[in-house]
C-alpha cells in the first residue's frame, strides 16, 4: 500500500510537471512586420511558460495591431541565461526570459532585492515593485534592455539531500551550491557552509554526484529538474527573494512605433498582466513544494529563535555589497520605503 501511495505521489507530481498544453503557435500566414527571437530556460508548458504561452504572446501580438510575432526557443535549447546575454550582444536573439542568475547579468543593480532576510512575504515584494520599478526599469535599459515583465522567481526554499539545515552547526557541515553570484556566496559563508561556484548544468550533476548537498532554489525548478528525488529536507524560510524577467534588447524594442510600445506597456503593467503573471507563477510555485512535501521530503520549520539566529549571521551581508553590486541610493530607496510599509502595517 506505501508502495502504492509512492507511486500515486509520483504520478501527482508528473501531471504537476506536464502543465498545461496548449500547443504550438499557429503556422503563420502571412509575414509579419516584426519578428523577435527570445530563449529561456523555461520548459514549454510548465510554470510561468503556460502563461506566457496562452496570455503574453497572444496579448503582445494583439496590442501591435497583429504585426508582431515572437518565436520562443523553450528548455535551454539556445543555451542558458548567460548565453542569451551574449547571443542577445551580438544579434542572434532579441530577448530572454532569465531565470535570477540571467536577470543578475542584465541589470546587476537588481541584486539589492535578494539581500537575505530582506523581505518577509509577497506583500513587501509587490510594494517595492509598485513603488521601484520605474527605477530598476531605468537602470535595465541603461544597460541595454528593456524589462518587459518583472516577475517572481520565488521565495528560494533552502534544499538538502544530507543535513538537515537548522542551525550554524548544520551548515558547516554543508557544501552549497553557489550559481547566483558573489551575494548568495556570502550568505552561505556567513551561515558557515562551504559555496561551490557552479553554473545552471551543473547543479543537477554536482547534487547528484554529491559534489554539494544544498542549494537555495525555486520549488518548480527543483521539481522540472528532479531533484526532488534525492532531496530529504526542504526549508522554507523566506531567506531570499528572486526575480526573473522577460527582456528585450533596447535595439530591438526602440524599432518597434511608439504606439505599439505605448500600448505594450499599459497592458503589462497599468492593465495588470504583470500582477497576474506572478499570481500565477506563485500557485505553481505552491504546488510544486507541496507535491515535494507529499512525495516525502521532510519539512524543516524553523523556531523563531533559530531563525532569528539566521537572520543575526547574514545581517552583515547587506552592507558589505553597497556600491558594488548595488548602488546605495537604491539600497537606502528599499529600506526606506520597507520601513514605511511596515510602520502601516503594523510590523516590525
Amino acid at each position: 500500500m506505501a508502495i502504492m501511495k509512492r507511486w500515486q505521489i509520483v504520478l501527482t507530481v508528473a501531471v504537476l510537471l506536464a502543465g498545461i498544453s496548449f500547443g504550438s503557435m499557429e503556422t503563420r500566414a502571412a509575414d509579419y512586420k516584426y519578428e523577435w527571437k527570445i530563449a529561456t530556460l523555461a520548459p514549454d508548458g510548465v510554470g510561468w511558460a503556460v502563461y506566457v504561452k496562452k496570455v503574453l504572446l497572444k496579448l503582445l501580438s494583439e496590442k501591435s495591431d497583429d504585426e508582431l510575432h515572437i518565436d520562443v526557443y523553450w528548455g535551454g535549447t539556445m543555451g542558458d541565461d548567460e548565453d542569451y546575454i551574449s547571443k542577445m550582444r551580438i544579434g542572434q536573439l532579441d530577448g530572454g526570459g532569465l531565470s535570477g542568475a540571467g536577470v543578475l547579468m542584465a541589470c546587476p543593480e537588481m541584486s539589492v532585492l535578494t539581500l537575505p532576510f530582506l523581505f518577509n512575504d509577497y506583500g513587501e515584494v509587490d510594494y517595492i515593485r509598485s513603488k521601484m520599478r520605474g527605477k530598476f526599469s531605468q537602470l535595465c535599459e541603461k544597460n541595454g534592455y528593456k524589462m518587459l515583465v518583472w516577475g517572481d522567481q520565488d521565495f528560494d526554499q533552502i534544499v538538502s539531500t544530507k543535513i538537515e539545515p537548522r542551525t550554524p552547526d548544520d551548515f558547516k557541515k554543508i557544501k552549497a551550491v553557489n550559481w547566483i553570484g558573489p551575494i548568495e556566496a556570502a550568505v552561505y559563508q556567513k551561515l558557515g557552509a562551504s559555496p561551490i561556484p557552479s553554473n545552471v548544468p551543473d547543479v543537477i550533476t554536482n547534487m547528484r554526484s554529491g559534489v554539494c548537498d544544498m542549494d537555495i532554489a525555486p520549488s518548480i525548478w527543483w521539481v522540472g529538474a528532479q531533484l526532488y528525488t534525492i532531496t530529504k529536507y526542504i526549508n522554507p524560510v523566506n531567506i531570499r527573494y528572486m526575480p526573473i524577467m522577460i527582456v528585450i534588447k533596447m535595439e530591438t524594442w526602440n524599432s518597434l512605433p511608439d504606439k505599439h510600445k505605448k500600448a505594450i506597456d499599459f497592458e503589462i503593467v497599468d492593465n495588470k498582466r504583470e500582477e497576474e503573471f506572478n499570481a500565477f507563477v506563485r500557485k505553481t510555485n505552491k504546488q510544486c513544494y507541496d507535491a515535494m512535501v507529499k512525495y516525502g521530503v521532510k519539512e524543516t520549520i524553523l523556531t523563531d529563535a533559530e531563525k532569528e539566529k539566521l537572520k543575526e549571521l547574514t545581517r552583515p551581508v547587506w552592507d558589505e555589497f553597497v556600491g558594488k553590486e548595488y548602488p546605495k541610493e537604491a539600497y537606502d530607496e528599499i529600506l526606506s520605503l520597507l520601513a514605511e510599509y511596515r510602520a502601516e502595517k503594523g510590523v516590525k
